[in-house]
């Protein structure tokens, strides 16, 4: 699926001591915040106007999809949060990372996603066509504890 305002992201099942999962979303800036440099604190849902990486979805981990669709309009409720998975920007790129919950205060994270782009608008797609492509992001922390490895 070619998408204007989505990207797709493959999870893999966790391990066992994963009790929760967090998508967080940037639209790409010249220079990324290093992900441990970012506090779970500082992570806010989606914002209009945000340059900031905000949070798309939250997940426990025994519910988490295994195909998520960054951007579907959905919202998604954690706890007393509610989290809004706005559209992306057409013609814009974004980067993510997901944040692996052991507890409150123990947590792993990805690396930041390469920078993907989504697609023009379909008039401006069919003045300036792309290759038909598209991103599938896949994102995983190893069963093994204490070990953080980033897969694209």
């Amino acid at each position: 699926m070619i998408s204007y305002s989505s990207l797709n992201v493959t999870l893999t099942k966790q391990a066992t001591y994963i009790k929760e999962v967090m998508v967080v979303v940037q639209i790409a800036p010249k220079t990324l915040t290093q992900v441990e440099d970012i506090q779970t604190t500082d992570l806010k849902p989606y914002q209009t106007n945000t340059k900031d990486p905000y949070v798309t979805a939250y997940f426990k981990a025994d519910i988490l999809p295994l195909t998520f669709v960054i951007g579907d309009g959905k919202e998604y409720k954690f706890e007393s949060k509610r989290y809004i998975n706005h559209p992306l920007k057409q013609n814009s790129s974004y980067n993510v990372f997901l944040r692996f919950f052991e507890t409150k205060d123990l947590y792993y994270s990805t690396e930041w996603s390469s920078s993907v782009k989504t697609l023009m608008s379909p008039a401006l797609e069919a003045k300036n066509p792309l290759p038909m492509s598209y991103y599938t992001l896949s994102l995983e922390i190893p069963k093994q504890k204490g070990y953080i490895r980033y897969v694209f």
